[in-house]
Formats: C-alpha cells, sequence, structure tokens
C-alpha cells in the first residue's frame, strides 16, 4: 500500500506515493527471492462472549458491551495482542486458527442450557491442546449439572455454589505483585462461591467466610491453573458510578501472569518516526452558534480565526450538514450561503483536512443496539425546510459525505473519515457504508485517565468490531465529557486534558496525543482559554502530526498486522504499510540496521524501543542481544514530519520529506564527532551543507515539505577550521 500523507500540494504527494510503491514493490521482490522459515507469532486473543436471547427474554449484546472491551482490551492491545470476538451464547465456537494465543471466556457469556456440553467440550479440546484459558467475571454454564461437569474438567473445587449466610469474612492475597494500587482490595461476603483453585495452580485471591453456625468456606476469587487463570467477580473491578472503575488487580501483571512474558515486536499505534504521534479533530456541533468572545461572529469564525489558523498543527474537521445548511430548528436556510462560505475558507486552510459529522448528528444510530442509550429525540431538531422525518443511515453516511466533497471542499481535498455522532454506537450497517466509500471512521471510546481519575479502566481499547466491521475510537475523550456536559468550569475541566496526555504517556505511552473538541468550544471566553492552553502545550511537545483518518488506518493496520519468527531476535513483520512502528523491550537488545531489511531505524526511549519501518508492507527486523556489538549504520532516529528513505546504506541515506510543513528529523548512526554533508538533490546546483555529529553521533536536521536530499558521513572526524565556524573539511 502507498504511503498517503495528507493535505499537501501534488507535487509532492506524487514524488512520496512513488517512493513509497517502489520500496514496497523493491521490499516484495527481496522477500520473494529470500525464501525464509518463519512461525507466525500467535498474537490473537478469542473472546467468547454473548447472552442467549432464549434464557433472558433480551437482546442479544454486542462485544461493545463485553468485560474483555472493558477491563483487558487496551491493555492486551498494549502488549501486542489483538481480540477477536465470537458469540457463543448459541453455537460451538469454531475450531481456533494456528495464530490464536489464548482464549477468554468473557463474564457475559451465559449459553443456552440445551448448548452447554457442547461449549464444555470446545473449552476441554482447547485445554488439551494447550491454549491457555481465562475465566474473566464467572463461569459460563448455569445448570448444576454442567456446572458439576465444567468444574471437574478443570479441576476446579469447591462445588460452586453460592453461600449467602456469612458473619465474616477475611481475605489472603498469595502475590502482593499482581495487586493494584488504584483501590483497596477488601473481602466481601456479596458474590461468595464456594470454588478452589485446581492442583498445580495458585490462590492469588482467597477469601475466607465463617458461616451463622460456625461452618468455614473459601472462595479463591483468582487463581492460576494449568490450563490458565480465572479471574472471578466481585475482585475485577470496584464500580463506584456509571462511568467510573477502579482495579483490584494490575491488568498488565494479570496477563503477564497468564500468558507469560514472551517479548516479541508489538505493533504500537502511539509512535510514529520515534515521536508520540499527535491528531486533532472537531466534532461539527456548534458551527454556526454563536459566540460570546467576538461581535456578530459565529463559532466556527471564531475558531478558523483564533485556532486553525493561529497554530500550525494537523487537524481534522467535520461539519454537520443540516447546521451547515441553516436546516435545524434554531437556524435559518436563507444563511445557508453565508454558513457554506466560512465552510469554504476552513476547508482551504493547507493544515485543516476532511471529515463528516453526518447530516443530522444522530443519537442513536443502530435501531438494533440493545444499549443505545438515553435521549429526547433520534438526532437534531430539524426545520421544515430539511423534509426528513426519521433517521437514514445512506442519508446520514453517504449523502453528507457528497454533501461535502461537492459543495464545500476545494479541488484536490476529500472527506477522508466519519466522526460519529450521538451514542458513537454506529452499529453495522453504517460501518459498511462508509468502508465502501473507502472512508475511514472514528469515535467512542472513553479515555479520560487522568490524576483526577487515576485509574488505568479510564484507557479506552483502540477499536470495537461490530459483525465483520471495525469501529475505531477516538485515543481521548472531548471537551463535553471534561466538563459535566459543557456545564464548566472550565479552567479546571478541558484545560486538563494535558493531564491525560501526561498519564497516558508515562510510564507506558498508552496512547498517542490526541485533541478532541468541538466549533461550540469557541463559544465563550473560558472555553476557548482552555483550548488554546492544551493546544500550547502540543506545539511545546516533540510530537509527530498526523490526520484522524492516518490514526485511523494505522490502528486498523495494527489489528490485522502479522509477526513472524524467524529465528531467535530476528522477526519478518507483515502489515498494510500504514503502521510504520513496533515496539520491544529495550533488554531484548539493539536492532541491527545492516542485517535489518526495510527498517528505517529506532529510538529507545526508557525501557522500551521503538522501531519504524520505511513504510514498506514486509519488513525483516534483526536484533542483536545486550552487549552484543552491531555494524555501524545511519538510521533514523526520530522526525516531526513524515520521512522515507528511498536509498539507505552504512554512510549515505537518500530520503524525501512529505507534510506540508518545515520540521526536524534526526539522523543517527554516525560516528560521534563525524563530518556529515547534506544535499538537495532537488535542488539543481545545490551546495551541500556541512554538519558534525554529536557525541551520540546523531545530526539533527531542519527539513522542508517536499525535499529531496543526500545525507552522507564524509570524514569519521570532523576538522575545524576555526573557532568561529563550523565548516567541515573536505575529505
Amino acid at each position: 500500500m502507498a504511503v498517503r500523507i495528507a493535505v499537501q500540494p501534488s507535487r509532492i504527494r506524487t514524488w512520496f506515493i512513488l517512493a513509497a510503491a517502489l520500496v514496497t514493490f523493491i521490499g516484495h521482490e527481496v522477500a520473494r527471492a529470500k525464501t525464509v522459515s518463519a512461525t507466525e507469532v500467535p498474537r490473537r486473543i478469542l473472546v467468547l462472549f454473548g447472552d442467549a436471547p432464549s434464557r433472558t427474554g433480551r437482546p442479544p449484546i454486542f462485544p461493545v458491551d463485553s468485560l474483555v472491551s472493558t477491563v483487558l482490551q487496551a491493555h492486551l492491545e498494549w502488549m501486542g495482542y489483538e481480540t477477536d470476538y465470537f458469540e457463543a451464547s448459541g453455537q460451538v465456537p469454531p475450531e481456533p486458527a494456528q495464530n490464536v494465543r489464548a482464549v477468554i471466556i468473557d463474564g457475559s457469556l451465559h449459553v443456552a442450557t440445551s448448548q452447554e456440553d457442547a461449549l464444555i467440550s470446545w473449552l476441554a479440546a482447547q485445554k488439551r491442546r494447550g491454549l491457555p484459558v481465562l475465566l474473566l467475571g464467572g463461569i459460563p454454564v448455569a445448570s448444576a449439572q454442567a456446572t458439576e461437569r465444567f468444574l471437574a474438567e478443570f479441576g476446579i473445587g469447591g462445588g460452586g455454589g453460592a453461600e449467602h449466610h456469612l458473619a465474616s469474612v477475611s481475605l489472603a492475597v498469595g502475590d502482593e505483585s499482581v495487586v493494584s494500587r488504584e483501590t483497596e482490595l477488601k473481602p466481601r461476603s456479596t458474590g461468595f462461591l464456594n470454588l478452589l483453585a485446581p492442583a498445580g495452580g495458585k490462590a492469588l485471591v482467597s477469601v475466607f467466610g465463617v458461616d451463622t453456625t460456625g461452618g468455614k468456606h473459601r472462595f479463591d476469587a483468582v487463581f492460576t491453573a494449568p490450563w490458565g487463570m480465572a479471574w472471578l467477580a466481585p475482585y475485577v473491578m470496584l464500580e463506584v458510578g456509571a462511568n467510573r472503575r477502579y482495579y483490584y488487580l494490575d491488568p498488565f501483571r494479570m496477563i503477564e501472569t497468564w500468558l507469560g512474558g514472551e517479548a516479541f515486536p508489538a505493533p504500537d499505534t502511539t509512535t510514529h518516526h520515534g515521536r508520540r504521534i499527535f491528531f486533532s479533530h472537531i466534532d461539527g456541533d456548534g458551527f454556526a452558534s454563536r459566540s460570546k468572545t467576538s461581535g456578530g461572529k459565529i463559532c466556527a469564525e471564531v475558531m478558523r480565526d483564533r485556532v486553525l489558523k493561529a497554530h500550525d498543527l494537523p487537524v481534522t474537521v467535520s461539519v454537520i450538514e443540516a447546521e451547515v445548511c441553516g436546516l435545524t430548528q434554531s437556524l435559518s436556510p436563507g444563511d445557508r450561503p453565508r454558513y457554506e462560505e466560512i465552510a469554504r475558507s476552513i476547508f482551504t486552510l493547507p493544515n485543516v483536512s476532511a471529515a463528516s459529522h453526518s447530516f443530522s448528528h444522530p443519537f442513536q444510530w443502530d435501531p438494533a443496539d440493545p444499549n443505545p442509550g438515553r435521549y429526547e429525540a433520534g438526532s437534531l431538531a430539524l426545520n421544515d425546510d430539511a423534509d426528513y422525518k426519521s433517521v437514514s443511515i445512506e442519508r446520514e453516511v453517504r449523502g453528507s459525505v457528497d454533501y461535502i466533497d461537492r459543495t464545500l471542499l476545494p479541488a484536490g481535498k476529500k472527506v477522508e473519515i466519519m466522526l460519529w455522532s450521538g451514542n458513537c454506537r454506529p452499529g453495522t450497517e453504517a460501518l459498511r457504508l462508509v468502508r465502501e466509500l473507502g472512508v475511514e471512521n472514528m469515535n467512542g471510546g472513553d479515555t479520560v485517565m487522568s490524576r483526577l481519575y487515576p485509574s488505568l479502566s479510564a484507557v479506552a481499547p483502540r477499536l470495537v468490531p461490530w459483525g465483520d466491521e471495525l469501529q475505531i475510537y477516538a485515543a481521548n475523550q472531548n471537551e463535553f465529557m471534561y466538563t459535566s456536559g459543557m456545564s464548566g468550569p472550565f479552567s479546571s475541566g478541558f484545560a486538563n486534558v494535558v493531564d491525560t496526555f501526561e498519564s497516558t504517556g508515562a510510564p507506558r505511552r498508552l496512547k498517542p496525543v490526541n485533541l478532541y473538541y468541538h466549533f461550540y468550544s469557541a463559544a465563550s471566553f473560558s472555553a476557548l482559554r482552555a483550548l488554546e492552553k492544551a493546544l500550547d502545550w502540543c506545539e511545546k511537545q516533540p510530537l509527530h502530526g498526523i490526520t484522524a483518518a492516518e490514526y485511523a488506518r494505522i490502528v486498523r493496520d495494527a489489528h490485522s498486522a502479522q509477526v513472524h519468527r524467524i529465528a531467535q531476535g530476528e522477526w519478518r513483520l507483515l502489515s498494510h504499510g500504514d503502521l510504520r512502528t513496533w515496539r520491544l523491550p529495550a533488554s531484548a537488545g539493539v536492532p541491527d540496521i545492516a542485517r535489518s531489511r526495510s527498517i528505517a531505524g529506532y529510538k529507545t526511549e526508557g525501557d522500551v524501543t521503538y522501531v519504524h519501518t520505511n513504510g514498506g508492507r514486509d519488513a525483516t527486523l534483526v536484533v542483536a542481544p545486550p552487549h552484543q556489538p552491531v555494524a555501524a549504520h545511519l538510521r533514523l532516529q526520530e522526525a516531526g514530519v513524515p520521512v522515507l528513505f528511498v536509498d539507505h546504506r552504512p554512510r549515505r541515506v537518500s530520503f524525501i520529506v512529505g507534510g506540508n510543513r518545515t520540521g526536524q528529523l534526526v539522523i543517527a548512526g554516525a560516528p560521534p564527532g563525524a563530518a556529515c554533508q547534506l544535499t538537495r538533490t532537488d535542488t539543481p546546483g545545490a551546495k551541500p551543507a556541512t554538519h558534525v555529529a554529536d557525541a551520540n553521533g546523531c545530526v539533527a536536521l531542519t527539513v522542508p515539505s517536499g525535499m529531496e536530499a543526500e545525507f552522507v558521513v564524509t570524514r569519521d572526524v570532523a576538522v575545524v577550521r576555526s573557532q568561529e565556524s563550523n565548516a567541515v573539511a573536505s575529505p
């Protein structure tokens, strides 16, 4: 797949795409010529979920409402695993593929009585196969006969009965390293089951109870087993509100305990070219609302002048068609020409990419959704000129995208992404239509982790499936969530989004920096100032800016990417080319660029190493063990702009700079203090600029978009001609 760089002059785009295509083609040819024996690293986690309608009388649930989606998916993703969901309440799961690493029985899974024996037989087969199983929340069978068989098959003692008459309870922890510090782990009499860890396992959390007659009982609520692990309610999370939870146990340590600490390159969606990703997007709400910050201007004008023009950062802007056309009840169709002209003036800005926020801003997208939320109306209230009686997915998606493309965008720009509105639960039909249009999708996901809410539970997954389609979540939430529905205060509300950026950046980089807001943030001075403070922080950080659509493609690519182990310390990395960063523990060793293929470079930060590919679909990464010397080789350490290496040699690299702005890149791998030359190859007669590598062998360069250049190490030790000059002698 060609590398896509949004919002750039056509010549730069053409050169960048052609070069990327050439690199990809060469990579395929090299891979075809080099026959390797590689085994795919199994990193798929099969999640069995569902609640049989025949048992409950309720509609079937979706993966978004599963316990795994809430508790574990985000952390599994960070560790390099991807979740695949199967609705197993009324059907036997298929035989797992070879790339499946483990199976999770979700706490939501309650199968029909007629299916209980079949599910137990299937699970027993996976146990014999050696696939680790995790019971998350509870056991999936309810009848007495099936429960007895299930416990016997998995060696769980105690009979599984509930104990309701406990006079006292106490708690013992078998491994303090798995305990979270988010909330205190306390014994509870509710949810007490007579269950004992199997032989060969270890109880991590045990609750002891004494009933009113003096009888003693034990509930091993969390335990390891020869076949995997159980992490049972009520010791998964403490629920303190509708949207606030705290872990009793550290999810990362729990996953490591369950699956082990195997090190392999993990697809990383937080980093690009060695820098943390930045992207921003604006939902269209409030486009035509009056702003109190400037007499007579609407929010869209203030946002254009105070934010979009004033800050040289990429931003994806969406509009609601009905609002721009003056079709909502608070607006007049007579103002449509003015609103459309303002929208056009926004979309012509070079740092702006285009998105749709639907036609009428539906609050509930999928009529079949059993958990759509409560709203007073199906969409924004429209006036009679709209002639729109009920929500149509076709009109909301295809209609709005066509309108924006045809009416508001300059030549060379198209709608790149659909930003979901309302409950942000689009369902299968809307997602399928967006995909068929060749447009990405985003929104949903409640990432709001901060010092005020210091819980890993406030970090959402990257995506969620609906049938065969994928919804891409925003990497962070918007100002509506930080300010209690825009009721304020803003100084201690959305301005604290920076706290979330910092909390999700260390000690683990869990998310990119995603500044997500609405046009109505320009409605008041306090809301606008909070946004500007967040923008000021972003501009001071060493980030790599991309569009929301680019981020969505990276997430989608990470979900399907493959890692193949060729040998110890050697992997083949397969993707569609949008994903360009893979993460390894720094303790795994140093990437050997000379022996790798299509690896542009790497950067080590703390205890992790971010490895960046050159944008091809097929790369080979060779990592030398710690303390083993590797051959000297130039490499890309980091860049704030898109960079493509078209020729990559130990002492010479040729590259093209993409994007639409000037930025910095750092080339590493030169001898410390070496003399280097940078020559523009896209400018006839250009004179080389001289540079001296620092003590770490790095050279920082400031490069404009569209630049084609060659960087060469000319002498291992620079010769300084005078104290006033940094000129380098000719070799």
